[in-house]
């Protein structure tokens, strides 16, 4: 292990001119990875009388192999959490006919206040997603299964967002005459279909009436061009992704779909991205963020 990294090294920059050591250990991109880790370490010690944030950017830097962090925004924790993670969705769901899997994002809420994001919110609408699936559980004939993880994203005062957008995120608690920053918190999941004793159930309907919003819910196929394998890793890399950009969902030809891709842009400023990583340190990192259902 090398020499410890101190608050003194990071504010006077000192420690980011040190070559990374476990480059050849966070996949593909990793001069971007290797960025952003200055980047979120920098947004977290803009105020170094802030004792929690500065001591998880310490946690960050003092990364190693032989001592993780752990944390979601080390390049090295999350891309190794992120192959385990594939792994373990390709175990569960590799010999499952395409055609029975989705990938379901549910919006949950809009916050202006990032401090209510916390592991107490998701503990409730884990909660509330557990008594709807048991509901619709007494219909079907085999398990509903899932995996997936909840995310955060942040949304500037003075981004310009689509009329579709405005609309489904209102309901969610979006104010579009307001001025500063807020987070939408939603969730992605790799979801296995069941049949149901009457063939006429339609289960994308139930739960689109339990999440009533206006595209407040969305599932996607599994995409025809790529292997069943490569399919699941790439829905599962996507759930543990914690990038810091500002993104806009590309819609496609039929209006009934949510999405087709993420278009990503500029990185958050400092104190969004500050805001939306103490989040995440918050709802307990990879282990409070991740949900199953595989009963």
């Amino acid at each position: 292990m090398g020499e410890k990294v101190t608050l003194d090294k990071i504010a006077d920059k000192s420690v980011f001119e040190q070559k990374y050591r476990y480059k050849n250990k966070i996949g593909d991109r990793a001069d971007s990875k290797i960025r952003q880790r200055k980047y979120v370490v920098e947004s977290l010690c803009r105020d170094f009388s802030d004792k929690k944030a500065t001591a998880l950017a310490l946690r960050i830097m003092n990364c190693s192999a032989s001592q993780k962090c752990n944390q979601p925004f080390c390049p090295m924790c999350r891309h190794k959490k992120q192959e385990l993670f594939a792994k373990y969705v390709i175990d569960k769901f590799g010999s499952v006919s395409a055609d029975k899997l989705r990938l379901l994002t549910i919006l949950h809420s809009v916050h202006y206040n990032p401090l209510d994001i916390n592991s107490d919110l998701i503990k409730k609408l884990r909660k509330d997603m557990d008594n709807l699936f048991d509901k619709i559980q007494d219909c079907a004939d085999d398990n509903i299964r899932f995996i997936g993880a909840f995310e955060i994203d942040a949304i500037a005062g003075d981004e310009e967002l689509s009329d579709r957008k405005v609309n489904t995120l209102s309901a969610l608690g979006y104010d579009k005459d307001a001025k500063n920053a807020c987070f939408l918190l939603h969730f992605h999941a790799v979801m296995y279909i069941p049949s149901f004793q009457n063939p006429k159930y339609d289960i994308e309907r139930e739960i689109r009436k339990y999440y009533n919003g206006s595209h407040q819910v969305d599932f996607t196929d599994l995409h025809k061009d790529k292997t069943h394998d490569e399919n699941l890793h790439n829905m599962a890399t996507y759930m543990l992704k914690f990038r810091l950009q500002h993104s806009k969902s590309v819609a496609s030809d039929d209006d009934e779909k949510q999405f087709t891709r993420t278009q990503y842009s500029s990185l958050y400023s400092y104190p969004i991205a500050k805001s939306v990583v103490m989040a995440v340190d918050r709802c307990g990192g990879f282990q409070g963020l991740i949900t199953r259902r595989l009963k």
